[in-house]
């Protein structure tokens, strides 16, 4: 059991085992560790039901079981993991917590080698556990500590770390581990979409942070520009360079096809109210595409994909992708059982809703679909019988809770 709460936080560790690059893990111990499940919920897994269903129907010859089984699963990863950690006993809560300390020290670890590009004899026991995985940096992409892309990880990383500076970080080290995490977001995972959230990041949780290192960091970076590499440093270097019409062409043609997928998302859920339904995403994300009536050929990453004879996509976001399969209906459902799911919580105090907003953030635009840790994480906080960030009200203004964290850790 104590394995499989580790093998959460690890969705990649497919072990070759398997096409997909997440394995559901975290529905697993979902499906262990639940005692009942809230209406909401059930409701909504009937939904998902109900539109895979008929995405079989309406495709020639039901050839899409397949892809259907692999988005249920990618749908239900998540969610079921956010539903059961909100209503763990505190034992189970206590005992998730310290994993996910230990998770994130060892992310850490695995930081620090693959940055050093040292331990690259250590590549095929990497690639063992996650195939698309490396020991080193990925060139001018960064490091994918032990997730398949140097976005997903470091994304994964500023939820973890959130847990951390929440629980175990004392409140006048919040902006020294803060700038940390900037620089290791800027020079370590180089990732443009992490330094997106973490900017968000900053502005909800350390404004005061953000109003003076932003203007530091950026002298900094246009002072060495010439010596700095990576794409987040690129991108920031030609946005600086460039007309605004250029710039705004230039987000969607470096974001590979994140920003134009919200955009296609967006307009095809409204549409179609119910979506393509659930499994059918080859077909309805090619049609979304041509809903935005944007050249898809000017960008760089529907380029590559037609050349190797494929031009589907799997939208930026967990309800991005949800607009596609089951529509604005689908997608407003979801979003009310999530409402319903952390009603209580959020209530609590300011700080937590604070991270529930961030939360909302990353599963709407950002992140693959069926990554649990994001999910994990917040659970956690929302969880929590303190109030996240508390502590750190020197950074933030927020309510002070008056109860204790739960455990010594």
């Amino acid at each position: 059991m104590n394995l499989l709460r580790y093998l959460c936080f690890f969705p990649s560790f497919t072990f070759g085992l398997s096409a997909a690059e997440i394995f559901p893990y975290a529905l697993l111990y979902g499906i262990v560790t639940t005692r009942r499940a809230k209406l909401e919920l059930i409701l909504f897994v009937l939904c998902l039901f109900l539109s895979a269903l008929y995405a079989n129907l309406i495709t020639e010859g039901g050839s899409i079981t397949r892809e259907m089984i692999r988005s249920m699963m990618a749908y239900l990863n998540p969610l079921v993991i956010f539903a059961v950690v909100l209503r763990l006993p505190d034992r189970e809560y206590e005992k998730l917590l310290v994993v996910a300390r230990h998770v994130f020290i060892a992310l850490c670890i695995v930081m620090v080698m693959q940055w050093s590009s040292l331990f690259g004899f250590l590549d095929s026991l990497i690639k063992a556990f996650v195939p698309r995985g490396s020991a080193t940096p990925l060139g001018f992409r960064g490091v994918t500590l032990l997730a398949t892309e140097p976005a997903r990880a470091g994304i994964e990383f500023i939820f973890l770390y959130l847990i951390a500076r929440s629980f175990w970080i004392s409140k006048n080290r919040i902006s020294i581990s803060d700038l940390l995490v900037g620089f290791s977001i800027l020079t370590i995972f180089k990732s443009a979409s992490t330094l997106f959230i973490f900017g968000i990041f900053l502005t909800m949780f350390n404004p005061r942070l953000l109003l003076w290192g932003i203007p530091v960091a950026m002298y900094g970076i246009v002072q060495n520009l010439d010596v700095l590499s990576g794409r987040a440093f690129t991108l920031i270097g030609d946005l600086i360079a460039l007309p605004l019409e250029d710039s705004l062409f230039l987000i969607i043609n470096t974001s590979g096809n994140r920003v134009i997928s919200i955009f296609a998302a967006i307009q095809y859920g409204f549409e179609y109210p119910f979506g393509g339904g659930i499994g059918n995403w080859q077909e309805t994300s090619v049609e979304a595409l041509f809903l935005t009536g944007y050249d898809y050929t000017q960008l760089n990453y529907f380029n590559a994909e037609w050349k190797e004879g494929a031009l589907h996509f799997r939208a930026s976001g967990y309800m991005m992708n949800l607009m596609m399969d089951m529509g604005i209906v689908g997608t407003s459902l979801a979003t009310l059982t999530i409402l319903a799911l952390t009603r209580k919580f959020r209530t609590q105090s300011r700080a937590k809703r604070m991270v529930f907003y961030f939360f909302l953030l990353n599963i709407f635009f950002v992140g693959s679909v069926g990554t649990p840790v994001a999910w994990i994480a917040t659970a956690l906080l929302l969880r929590s019988t303190t109030n996240p960030l508390a502590h750190a009200e020197e950074c933030v203004p927020q309510d002070l809770a008056k109860t204790q964290p739960v455990g010594t850790l």
